[in-house]
């Protein structure tokens, strides 16, 4: 399993490679040897390791949603920013030039 970059591999395929790991880890294997034959870091084993002890199976499956900051415009405020960036201009709001943008170019 060396040299293979987890982050290409599918959901369910990274979810057996945990499955497969907290078994080796009930067999008696320790987490620098699972993190070798997993091609892994022990940090990560052992955060297998602790999401299976906090929520057992369950807790190895791919987690999805929405990861990174949480929008600071609410969904109504995106879209009342998005009509006034198409209607309007910067010579709207009393500048002299247009931004450098060319004013047939669309948004």
């Amino acid at each position: 399993m060396n040299n293979i970059d987890g982050r290409r591999l599918s959901d369910s395929i990274r979810e057996e490679i945990r499955f497969k790991a907290i078994k080796d880890w009930h067999s008696g294997m320790n987490p620098t040897n699972l993190a070798r034959k997993y091609g892994t870091s022990r940090k990560i084993v052992y955060q297998w390791i602790d999401r299976y002890n906090q929520e057992g199976w369950d807790g190895l499956k791919t987690r999805t949603g929405k990861t990174g900051p949480k929008p600071r415009l609410s969904q109504e405020q995106e879209q009342q920013l998005k009509i006034l960036l198409r209607t309007r201009t910067p010579i709207d709001y009393g500048t002299r030039r247009h931004c450098g943008r060319a004013k047939s170019s669309p948004l």
